[in-house]
């Protein structure tokens, strides 16, 4: 069997899905990972211009959960995020539910993700509004996960703030010291805004409550994880510049939770892959049954529509103009939108470039037409010889 995602759904998925029905936007996705790169989804043709080579590869789905197809899309994302970060120290915040809220989460996965968006945002924002901390107002990228590295369940958000904002005075403000805010500060915060809301969303009954869990069930765990549960947030130290996270948030913006060279093996029933763990930083591997691991992976498939993925601030695209004030005061050029990566250029920044080239006259290879869909691409030819990539 082929160690990889989109194998492992093509072989297991029909005999998985009689015992775990799914909705149809995991359906979809599920569909998009099998025919990834196949006959079915059908090809395109890259050839010399001076007629030397003619190579055929099978199209990509381009779907945002696969992992085979996300890697040129993920550079032009963190292309396009690069343009607009400005150029002054970032830090780099982290927002998690405590496991007590895991199953409720699952019963309302959108409602709780959104929720958990804006009470984040609304943490970091009011407090760097408020003069004693910073007294601007900043810029700030935020990601959603919902995967350990071993695949289990746990939501928590990413956000890349800037170390400084935009003043009401129409001045550039600085981070003063090495901490952005104090911890202790932004979780009671967080916590008490993200309790209120669930709160607040159960009273006008849009949240559903898991299996067992009654009305009283839920007032205590209100109770529990709004005064006695100590919530994770966590800032990390001054960056000198954005970019570091954001390549770290680019990871996640594209292609699942797991890589196919993660996969190292498929015996008996049971798929090996390995990770690496984020407390020692050491190279571990985890086994799951075909079934549970399909299931993990689907469990972060999010809705279509649902962005995981935000700007808020002075990162956000209605903020341009006051955007470009600030990289004026930071002795930033005027923001510019980033050339459109081609996947020649691409394949050359991998160290590919050969792959790019022909190899009997160096000329660029150029993108022929695009065959239909449910038809195998024709055969390659070089110098004449036909092959099938």
């Amino acid at each position: 069997m082929e160690a990889t995602v989109g194998g492992i759904f093509r072989e297991h998925f029909r005999e998985y899905e009689k015992s775990y029905p799914e909705p149809l936007h995991k359906l979809k996705a599920v569909s998009a990972l099998q025919r990834c790169r196949t006959v079915e989804m059908g090809g395109h043709v890259r050839r010399c211009p001076h007629g030397h080579v003619e190579e055929v590869y099978y199209n990509s789905c381009k779907h945002r959960s696969c992992p085979q197809c996300s890697s040129l899309p993920t550079q032009r994302w963190l292309e396009k995020q690069k343009a607009r970060l400005l150029d002054c120290d970032h830090y780099h915040a982290v927002f998690t539910i405590p496991h007590y809220l895991i199953a409720l989460w699952w019963c309302n996965q959108r409602r709780m993700a959104d929720l958990l968006f804006r009470c984040a945002i609304e943490t970091l924002r009011e407090l760097l509004a408020d003069p004693k901390h910073l007294g601007a107002a900043v810029g700030i990228l935020a990601t959603l996960h919902t995967w350990g590295r071993d695949l289990i369940r746990h939501p928590h958000l990413h956000c890349l703030v800037t170390g400084g904002g935009w003043s009401p005075n129409g001045e550039w403000v600085g981070v003063r010291g090495e901490f952005l805010l104090p911890y202790r500060v932004v979780r009671k915060v967080f916590r008490a805004k993200y309790v209120a809301g669930l709160r607040k969303a159960y009273e006008a009954g849009e949240l559903n409550l898991p299996r067992g869990l009654s009305e009283q069930g839920f007032d205590n765990l209100m109770i529990k994880v709004g005064r006695r549960v100590k919530w994770n947030t966590r800032i990390c130290e001054r960056y000198g510049h954005g970019v570091g996270v954001a390549i770290y948030l680019a990871r996640y913006a594209r292609g699942g939770p797991l890589r196919n060279p993660q996969i190292t093996r498929i015996e008996d029933g049971r798929v090996v892959f390995r990770f690496t763990d984020h407390r020692t930083h050491l190279k571990r591997e985890r086994t799951l049954s075909l079934e549970e691991f399909m299931r993990r992976l689907l469990w972060h498939i999010p809705e279509k529509g649902h962005h995981i993925v935000r700007h808020y601030g002075l990162y956000h695209a209605h903020k341009a103009p006051v955007r470009a004030q600030c990289r004026e005061h930071l002795g930033q050029l005027p923001e510019e939108p980033p050339t459109f990566l081609q996947w020649q250029s691409y394949l050359e920044q991998l160290g590919l470039a050969p792959e790019t080239r022909c190899p009997l006259c160096g000329a660029v290879l150029e993108s022929g037409t695009v065959e239909r869909r449910q038809r195998s691409p024709p055969g390659s030819t070089v110098a004449g010889e036909q092959h099938v990539h």
